[in-house]
């Protein structure tokens, strides 16, 4: 930081004792460059700081799943963060057995969904967002998976009609929602 802060005071320095608009231009650049570089700076410290937080979440959820095998919840939350580090598979494998461990777990089947979605098999992925519709009818975010994956199979009158349906559903974070008493 300390070298960009140095850089940052030449450019001034430069573009303060040019004399010619050359000279003026070459400092408005070299201040450019040095502005580019602390924002890529800067993009890779958050991605790695977002690398490492990704990777202290697999370990948690790993050991979650671990410490308690019949724990639904905490092999969805293995199955995201894998999918989240794009090891799809694996994620399939924590879905799976979120949904056999509990067959009522909606969560479970949206994420089976969406996994299934990415690594292409529109037609099992497809079966599980319905299902996840079927257990939870106001899953906005199931819906809205339902009409992307309808569209991917070509079937676009279908995924219109479930996006309509999805816009007039309430908004949840995730796919759970707090019942209003």
């Amino acid at each position: 930081l300390a070298a960009l802060e140095a850089a940052r005071k030449e450019a001034e320095q430069a573009r303060e004792a040019a004399a010619t608009e050359a000279a003026k231009k070459a400092a408005d650049m070299l201040a450019q460059q040095v502005e580019d570089l602390a924002a890529v700076q800067t993009a890779a410290a958050d991605a790695k700081t977002i690398r490492q937080a990704v990777e202290e979440a697999a370990k948690q959820a790993a050991e979650q799943a671990a410490q308690s095998p019949d724990n639904a919840e905490a092999h969805d939350d293995l199955g995201v963060v894998l999918a989240q580090q794009g090891d799809y598979q694996s994620a399939l494998k924590h879905f799976y057995k979120t949904i056999q461990i509990d067959p009522s777990y909606q969560k479970g089947y949206h994420n089976l969904a969406m996994a299934l979605y990415v690594v292409d098999k529109d037609e099992e992925a497809l079966r599980a967002v319905e299902y996840a519709v079927q257990l939870d009818p106001q899953a906005r975010n199931s819906m809205l998976l339902k009409s992307e994956i309808l569209n991917g199979l070509g079937r676009h009158a279908e995924a219109q009609f479930a996006l309509e349906e999805a816009m007039f559903l309430p908004e949840g974070n995730w796919t759970e929602r707090a019942p209003v008493r």
